[in-house]
């Protein structure tokens, strides 16, 4: 086996050896018009009788490198609550340098499913939480903006 033969193979047998994680769970995303503050999300999900615990974290993204040079990074506010039994989610709103607001929910577990009582749990009041976003915050057309995924 020639030199170029042994270093193709070993690409091959590599990229074949690579472990991938799977990710399982729900996700639901969206783009907004507008971010709402941390007090309003805080005050809205502590309304939801089924939610018990809510944990802020407030976070950057990385600083993105466009044609009119690097840019400032995405502020990153998260929310995870819980009913402290089988409601877990991460609610997230994502604001980059352009100002465009990404809006996401999700229950993910990495290379196992989650408990199908935190998925029947926890679905519901991600739809309630939508609701409520649109409702009592004014924004617009998430319900029905939101696009899911549910990898079971």
């Amino acid at each position: 086996m020639n030199k170029i033969m042994k270093i193709a193979f070993s690409i091959v047998a590599l990229f074949l050896l690579a472990g991938c994680d799977t990710f399982y769970g729900i996700t639901r995303r969206a783009t907004l018009d507008k971010c709402p503050t941390r007090e309003q999300v805080e005050s809205l999900l502590y309304s939801i009788p089924e939610i018990s615990t809510v944990e802020y974290i407030l976070d950057k993204g990385g600083y993105p490198l466009t044609l009119k040079g690097i840019q400032r990074p995405a502020i990153i506010h998260n929310y995870c609550y819980s009913d402290g039994k089988n409601i877990h989610a991460n609610l997230q709103f994502l604001v980059d340098y352009k100002g465009t607001v990404f809006y996401s929910q999700t229950l993910i577990r990495i290379n196992r499913k989650p408990p199908q009582e935190w998925v029947e749990a926890t679905l519901p009041v991600m739809r309630k939480v939508e609701e409520h976003l649109e409702t009592e915050l004014g924004i617009t057309n998430l319900t029905s903006s939101v696009k899911a995924w549910e990898g079971m």
